[in-house]
């Protein structure tokens, strides 16, 4: 399995507290079979990033330490530069002036984390916006957005323009409640869900991608937990695995 989204590096947001922490992640990536991470750690999101100017030059230089860490330790998952940027009218220039680590550092995909309560009246223009610049937006967790819980179809005329969701595995097992599964299932048999990752902030939490490809299969058809945690994610990094 592939993970796109887990708070992996030490001492930057609400993750991994410490380079040992950090390492225990690798240690659980091993044993779930996941050989990719992608660390995103939350860039200039209020009260969360312990560090808001967080570059791509730090955030690089954060993988390759605990990199070094996994390979003195043994582990064989590898480690990418990513990060969970939350949604703005000022996310085009951010990305024009390269304030903005993309997924995997390939500069292809960003992933976008909305405001809880609504989506934003220029959401679609701003994400617009950012693919015009081969940029492909990739939203974070909408099943735990409030708007798109009273109606998952909100979602769809995004998606028809080349916009990408990745959904939050916990959301499926029930563990953001009962509203946001309800809304992760009515995405994934909807065919809006492109990518299934943990969002693990502490390292137990990426057995989540594991324990939810079942119903990932129940929800959207055989097969379908290969593609969500695996095949899709692959494509993605095709160029950096």
């Amino acid at each position: 399995m592939i993970d796109l989204h887990c708070h992996i590096l030490p001492s930057v947001d609400d993750g991994a507290d410490s380079m040992e922490q950090s390492v225990e992640f690798g240690r659980v990536a091993d044993a779930e079979g996941i050989e990719c991470l992608v660390a995103t750690p939350h860039w200039r999101l209020q009260g969360v990033s312990r560090n808001e100017l967080l570059t791509p030059e730090g955030i690089r230089e954060a993988v390759a330490e605990v990199q070094r860490a996994f390979r003195s330790a043994g582990i064989r998952a590898a480690l990418l530069p990513g990060a969970e940027v939350r949604f703005s009218p000022e996310l085009p220039e951010q990305l024009q002036r390269g304030e903005v680590t993309t997924i995997g550092d390939l500069g292809r995909h960003v992933l976008v984390e909305l405001a809880p309560q609504h989506l934003p009246a220029h959401l679609g223009e701003v994400l617009f916006q950012v693919q015009l610049q081969n940029i492909t937006p990739v939203i974070a967790h909408p099943e735990r957005n409030l708007a798109v819980q009273e109606d998952a179809d909100r979602l769809r005329p995004y998606l028809e323009r080349g916009v990408e969701v990745q959904m939050d595995a916990a959301s499926v097992l029930g563990e953001h409640g009962r509203p946001a599964q309800r809304a992760a299932t009515d995405l994934l048999r909807a065919g809006l869900v492109t990518y299934v990752a943990s969002d693990a902030h502490q390292a137990h939490e990426l057995a989540r991608l594991r324990m939810c490809r079942r119903r990932l299969d129940r929800a959207a058809g055989r097969g379908a937990g290969e593609r969500l945690t695996k095949r899709a994610p692959a494509r993605l990094l095709r160029g950096a695995l």
